[in-house]
């Protein structure tokens, strides 16, 4: 297999790289998949090696058998976790520049450590959550209350525009009675007025009479 072909083989392992080991003879029938430097990758690794080790094709079958073909000739895959020794196999006939570098961490190191980092970052994370959560029922009780607040002080100030309203109705309609009631005053002081001085025209219109008559009465 080329490097892609291998690849592509276990695209569903998100390994990074894929190498070969070559000899004398030319290829020695050992390649290598590389994951990424970290806790996911080799959890990645060991996934793919789990899978191996289900289909009966892991480090233990090889041993066992070393069957490199199938019955009809055709190449028979096996795979499994390399260990120091292995990759020292894997680099016996590669130069300086074409061998495959490694340096080896502890387990604790590289994987219990960050898992416990991880799920302590995931308890934070459920406890943010939490708070997250509960300051959003705050908000939204906050928001009701204040909504509630709003409604009331809406009503409060129409009921108080509604009643400056009324107030100013009964003040117009107080100056408006006011007005009619100087108004009917001063009809009925000139109506008043007026009767005076009719029978004021009345009295003088008698008494005018009230001469001729005895001028009259002297000529005959």
């Amino acid at each position: 297999m080329g490097n892609q072909e291998l690849l592509d083989c276990f695209c569903d392992y998100a390994a990074l790289k894929a190498r070969h080991s070559y000899g004398p003879q030319g290829h020695r029938g050992m390649s290598a998949l590389i994951f990424e430097e970290s806790t996911i990758g080799y959890l990645e690794a060991l996934r793919l090696h789990k899978h191996f080790k289900e289909q009966g094709i892991d480090r233990e079958a090889w041993d066992c058998y070393q069957n490199p073909f199938l019955p009809g000739g055709k190449r028979q895959l096996y795979g499994y976790l390399a260990s120091k020794e292995d990759l020292d196999i894997f680099n016996k006939h590669s130069r300086r520049k074409t061998k495959l570098k490694f340096e080896m961490r502890s387990y604790q190191e590289m994987v219990e450590s960050k898992i416990k980092h991880i799920n302590d970052d995931s308890q934070n994370l459920d406890y943010y959550k939490s708070m997250v959560a509960k300051e959003q029922i705050k908000s939204q009780v906050g928001t009701d209350s204040l909504l509630r607040i709003s409604e009331k002080l809406s009503l409060t100030t129409e009921e108080n525009r509604v009643d400056q309203q009324n107030k100013e109705m009964d003040a117009l309609e107080k100056n408006f009675q006011s007005q009619i009631l100087d108004i009917q005053q001063a009809i009925a002081a000139k109506e008043d007025k007026f009767v005076k001085l009719q029978q004021a025209m009345q009295e003088k219109v008698k008494e005018s009479c009230g001469e001729s008559s005895e001028k009259e009465d002297k000529y005959i």
